[in-house]
């Protein structure tokens, strides 16, 4: 900004805010697909007993959503 706050100093300073912007997206974007494997890694790790409770809990929101 200039010093009145009206806008950008230059062409280049906005340039270079907008990369900057540009990065700063591609970085969280990259970190949240990073944390998402390995949640997906823990997840298979674990299967034997996250199948047991991934059955348990559809068979009691079958049971729960069933009208009788």
């Amino acid at each position: 900004m200039d010093d009145q706050g009206r806008g950008y100093t230059s062409i280049e300073a906005m340039l270079h805010l907008m990369d900057l912007e540009a990065h700063k997206s591609k970085f969280l974007l990259e970190r949240e697909e990073t944390w998402r494997l390995r949640s997906r890694e823990i997840w298979l790790q674990d299967e034997d007993g996250n199948i047991k409770f991934f059955h348990k809990y559809a068979n009691g929101r079958k049971a729960n959503n069933t009208i009788w």
